[in-house]
C-alpha cells in the first residue's frame, strides 16, 4: 500500500491499483523524442514485445492483492502498513511479488521472460535512495537474453 497524509487526511492506494495506473501511463509513453516501450531495440515484432511490456508493468504488483484485502495495521496508528513499514521484513515484502509471477502463467508472450536475477540495491551505497527496493527481480525477453549470453 502506497500511503501519504495529505492535511488531516491519509491517502491511501493499493498496490496492484498503483500496478494498473503504471500500466496506463507504460500504454502511453513515448512520443517524438523518446521511444514506446518495445520499440527501443530491433525485434521482430515491436507491438507485440510492447504489449508485453504494458502488460508486465500493468500486473508488476499483483501478487499484493491478498494483502491488501486484509492489511496489517499499525500498532500505533491504526493505519494499514504502507510499502516501506513492509519491506521492513524484507523477504516477506518479496514473496508478495514473487507470489504475482505465476498468475502470469497463462499469459501470452510474458511466460517466456527469463528471470536474471534479484540484485541487492542497498540505501547505503546510493546516498540513502536507492532507485529500487533493496530486493527487486530483473526479467529480459527471450531475445534480448539470446543477445546477452553471446556478450
Amino acid at each position: 500500500m502506497l500511503k501519504t497524509q495529505v492535511g488531516r487526511e491519509y491517502w491511501c492506494i493499493e498496490q496492484p491499483d498503483h500496478g494498473v495506473v503504471a500500466g496506463y501511463l507504460a500504454a502511453h509513453w513515448g512520443n517524438d523524442q523518446f521511444t514506446q516501450p518495445g520499440y527501443c531495440a530491433a525485434t521482430a515484432d515491436p507491438e507485440s514485445l510492447r504489449g508485453e511490456v504494458v502488460l508486465g508493468v500493468a500486473q508488476h504488483d499483483n501478487g499484493w492483492w491478498e494483502w491488501e484485502a486484509t492489511p496489517e495495521l499499525s500498532p500505533v496508528s491504526g493505519l494499514p502498513l504502507d510499502l516501506m513499514d513492509v519491506f521492513q521484513a524484507q523477504q516477506e515484502g518479496m514473496s508478495r511479488w514473487r507470489r504475482g509471477i505465476p498468475r502470469f502463467a497463462e499469459t501470452e508472450g510474458y511466460r517466456r521472460w527469463i528471470h536474471i536475477g534479484t540484485p541487492l540495491t542497498p540505501n547505503e551505497m546510493n546516498n540513502g535512495n536507492a532507485a529500487f527496493p533493496k530486493f527487486h527481480s530483473v526479467y529480459m525477453d527471450p531475445e534480448s537474453f539470446g543477445h546477452y549470453e553471446e556478450t
